[in-house]
């Protein structure tokens, strides 16, 4: 037998999931905000992935995404941009 399984722990009220759950959404936005801001006035390499609608949507080699507004023949093409 496991020694998890051996613990008597009582379950977690649904109001205490829903309060813990929101706290790391939280969390989460706000390190993902202080990260992005990390890389502005900085120069990244843009894979341009799609087009729809008269922009064009890529993505870093970091995963950043971006999008700016773009001609269809750029999609599979790579352009150094500065982050702003």
């Amino acid at each position: 037998m496991a020694a998890a399984n051996k613990l008597k722990l009582k379950p977690v009220a649904t109001e205490i999931i829903k309060l813990r759950a929101k706290k790391l959404r939280d969390l989460g936005r706000r390190l993902n905000q202080y990260w992005r801001q990390a890389f502005v006035g900085r120069k990244l390499e843009i894979l341009w992935e799609s087009h729809r609608q008269g922009h064009l949507y890529g993505l870093s080699h970091n995963y950043l995404n971006f999008e700016k507004a773009g001609h269809p023949s750029q999609v599979g093409k790579i352009e150094v941009i500065t982050v702003s």
